[in-house]
């Protein structure tokens, strides 16, 4: 799995939104952190993972991206609409997890210095509030310019594959999970092809019109909604 220093969401969140890194156009197009990115290479075979602070932030391990946000803090996430304040880092699932709370929201990992291309696998482990209207969980990943969200809709009975760029409806297939229980889902990209599993059952296949190019992952919840995210893993495949 190569880093590239290349990554770009368009459409209509494109402002005030993470966008392309050229020409140093971070400050320019609205990447809002509360933190500096961390600096790092980009040769084809430096880590995924720059080294940490040692308080408990992402890590490599074994090759792979982890993250099991066993720290105070929300860095190295950055907001990809509205603010990353929002969010925090509390107490859940298997110690601290990440929480959106009743926030409409998105964060990211900083894809001035995570960034992932070629085949691979995209692990989240996230708890729905049942106290909450809505219950879903959404996982979004970035391939060139186009912002993928994986949505597991607790309360709705439904997951739902969506594309920044999709010129027809995203797939929707029937899912039925419970509230207050840890789920996994895992979204396995190969060449064009997007595979999404969740609890180890394979809810969906989207094949694209061409491979999936580099980019980030973040989270998103919406109004009404408190999710829990956790064990984030990223890894060749």
């Amino acid at each position: 799995m190569k880093r590239r220093g290349v990554f770009e969401l368009v459409g209509a969140a494109a402002i005030g939104s993470i966008a392309g890194y050229y020409a140093g156009a971070k400050e320019l197009l609205g990447i809002q952190s509360s933190t500096p990115a961390l600096a790092s290479s980009r040769g084809p075979e430096t880590s995924t993972e720059p080294a940490s602070d040692g308080g408990g932030g992402p890590r490599t391990t074994n090759g792979a991206f982890v993250d099991e946000f066993e720290r105070e803090r929300v860095d190295p996430l950055v907001a990809v609409d509205g603010s990353v304040d929002e969010w925090a880092v509390e107490d859940g699932l298997d110690g601290e997890s990440l929480t959106g709370s009743d926030v409409a929201s998105s964060v990211a990992y900083d894809p001035g210095t995570y960034e992932w291309t070629g085949d691979r696998r995209i692990a989240v482990a996230f708890e729905v509030n049942d106290a909450y209207e809505k219950g879903s969980a959404l996982v979004d990943f970035y391939a060139d310019d186009v912002r993928w969200q994986a949505d597991c809709g607790v309360a709705a009975g439904e997951f739902v594959l969506r594309k920044s760029d999709a010129s027809r409806a995203p797939q929707r297939v029937d899912l039925e999970l419970d509230a207050r229980a840890e789920h996994e889902l895992v979204v396995d990209v190969t060449g064009a092809t997007v595979a999404v599993t969740v609890d180890g059952d394979r809810v969906t296949e989207y094949e694209a019109a061409s491979p999936l190019g580099p980019g980030t992952v973040g989270f998103s919840v919406r109004d009404d909604t408190e999710t829990a995210f956790d064990n984030v893993r990223v890894e060749d495949r």
